[in-house]
């Protein structure tokens, strides 16, 4: 077996399962191996028995090879690029447009916004002026300290505890 393909097959398990994404440097050229494997003569499922992979992931590879290079095949990110109900960009401008133009807390803008017919949530300002490093926090503001331990609880004497320590006994059972 070859080297490199010995590696790909012990970097793909991890505690037996199957990883979807690899950051093996190897990836790329073991890809092009096993296409030029099955250029050769061999099969899709002799060829995905032979690296240890499944034979869809061996047909997209010689699939992509068609469309790629003549060296390698990258692995490509597995991050997702977009999401259906992201904000338009055109929003996320304006929002940014206006905390230049006014330098005013979030809710301020949100009200602005909405003034101006741009409706958008308290929430959505709030992430993009946050995702964009336009917020300030204030040096003064206190901040909680979730780390800090409580006192000690203090011992609440009630009065049947005194009773039951003068006494010696329940204070029920004497009839008090």
């Amino acid at each position: 077996m070859n080297v490199m393909v010995q590696h790909l097959s012990n970097t793909l398990r991890y505690n037996g399962m199957y990883m979807s994404y690899t950051n093996n440097p190897n990836m790329p050229k073991v890809r092009m191996q096993a296409v030029m494997l099955v250029k050769q003569g061999w099969s899709i499922r002799k060829t995905a028995r032979y690296v240890g992979v499944y034979p869809s992931t061996v047909l997209r590879w010689v699939e992509k090879r068609i469309l790629g290079n003549n060296f390698s095949i990258p692995t490509l990110s597995s991050a997702p690029h977009s999401h259906p109900n992201a904000m338009p960009e055109e929003m996320v401008r304006k929002i940014i447009e206006y905390r230049q133009r006014y330098h005013r807390c979030a809710q301020v803008l949100h009200y602005l916004l909405n003034r101006d017919g741009i409706v958008v949530s308290l929430s959505s300002v709030k992430r993009t002026l946050r995702r964009n490093n336009l917020v300030n926090h204030s040096k003064w503001k206190k901040r909680k300290d979730h780390l800090r331990s409580l006192p000690e609880p203090l011992l609440v004497e009630t009065a049947h505890h005194l009773i039951e320590k003068l006494i010696g006994t329940d204070y029920r059972d004497v009839g008090l």
